[in-house]
């Protein structure tokens, strides 16, 4: 996260474990352990799984039209093929990227979301959102539902 902060954004960034901005209110301790970026690790642990690159391959969808995501997804991409994957980045107009998104038809995608003051996560977090929000991450968990609600 810190080579993204600092080659992508110039250090114009924040790093948080969650959506939320760790500046935030609603930010608070997530008890989300913090582990540092160690590509030799990464490399034992995916040795470790027993899977070939070819079971490892997948597509990282990104809006052409945002060059700093672009240039994220690229730097993700080419770490994690250092690490024994086979990734790729597929960048695409944000109308086809919306409706990739809309349709499921992803592996994993680099966005943003924007909140107005009046932050509502229910569209990014409730289980209902799923199909007809911005839940695109299909997180589903009931006790986040009745939290929200």
């Amino acid at each position: 996260m810190d080579n993204i902060i600092d080659n992508i954004y110039l250090g114009n960034a924040v790093k948080s474990l969650t959506p939320v901005n760790p500046n935030s209110v609603l930010n608070t301790d997530t008890g989300i352990d913090e582990y540092d970026h160690d590509l030799n690790m990464a490399r034992q642990l995916v040795a470790q799984t027993g899977l070939t690159a070819q079971q490892l391959t997948f597509t990282i969808l990104v809006n052409e039209d945002n060059s700093e995501r672009c240039e994220i997804a690229e730097l993700i991409a080419s770490e994690l093929n250092q690490i024994g994957m086979n990734v790729t980045v597929y960048e695409t107009t944000f109308a086809n990227y919306v409706n990739m998104l809309q349709n499921d038809s992803f592996t994993m995608f680099i966005g943003g979301m924007e909140f107005n003051t009046g932050v509502d996560l229910r569209t990014m977090l409730m289980s209902s959102s799923q199909s007809n929000g911005s839940n695109y991450f299909n997180f589903s968990d009931l006790q986040m539902d009745n939290l929200l609600n």
